[in-house]
């Protein structure tokens, strides 16, 4: 998907790590911050969304000042 306005921005990050034990594993968060929406995908599998609805290309409505 591109954008075709200066007012909008996508960014794609991709990051590899590796698990040698399974039984060592606790919980994994990922914390990040944004502005718009995000969406976070490991494996290929959705895991988290933030203020972007499922099945539209544009974020949701959001106050242009922080609370």
């Amino acid at each position: 998907m591109s954008c075709r306005t200066p007012y909008l921005s996508r960014l794609c990050l991709r990051g590899t790590f590796t698990v040698t034990d399974l039984a060592k594993v606790g919980d994994l968060t990922l914390t990040l911050r944004y502005q718009g929406g995000a969406v976070a995908y490991l494996n290929g599998k959705e895991v988290a969304r933030g203020h972007l609805t499922a099945g539209q290309p544009l974020a949701d409505a959001y106050p242009l000042q922080p609370s």
